[in-house]
């Protein structure tokens, strides 16, 4: 039991709780420890928003990251899918990359050593439960509610989903 933990984090409060309890257990029983960071698509939600402006991530930042994939020869963002929907993908890539670098000073402050991260891209649950699969993972914690608070509301939580689905041991944490 406890050897291989995913947590999923999205930057909330509750995912914040969630990762704390994967670090204790993943510590405590010497478990690897996998963070999961799944992109949203459009505006990025309030509770990101504010982490954004906290971080000092502006549109010139996103602008030099396009270009150095420009350089580099791959397809840029912008070209990709629209200068505007470009633009909000790379704010929560870069987010969600800091989300994850947060993540694992946590876990090492934890005392974990042996940590992946992985940003995921399709459905949030979908992603939980194949990353979970992948890493063989025999307990996922998650928060109760993420960043888009009301849309789970109406169309049923990714926790709810995933706890529903998976084999492994489920916490969710409030």
């Amino acid at each position: 039991m406890f050897t291989s933990i995913l947590v999923a984090i999205d930057g909330s409060p509750h995912a914040e709780r969630a990762l704390k309890v994967g670090c204790e257990l993943a510590a405590k029983y010497q478990a690897k420890l996998t963070l999961v960071h799944v992109l949203g698509h459009g505006p990025l939600p309030k509770g990101l928003e504010h982490w954004a402006e906290v971080e000092h991530l502006a549109h010139h930042e996103v602008s030099a990251a396009q270009q150095v994939e420009n350089v580099t020869g791959n397809l840029a963002v912008a070209e990709a899918v629209g200068e505007s929907e470009g633009f909000e993908f790379r704010l929560h890539e870069i987010a969600g990359k800091q989300i994850l670098k947060q993540a694992r000073e946590i876990a090492k402050q934890h005392g974990v050593s042996s940590i992946k991260e992985y940003v995921d891209t399709a459905r949030p649950a979908d992603c939980i439960l194949q990353r979970a699969a992948d890493e063989a993972a025999d307990t996922i914690v998650m928060g109760s509610r993420g960043l888009s608070e009301i849309k789970g509301l109406l169309l049923g939580s990714v926790s709810h989903k995933v706890s529903q689905i998976c084999d492994a041991i489920c916490v969710i944490v409030k």
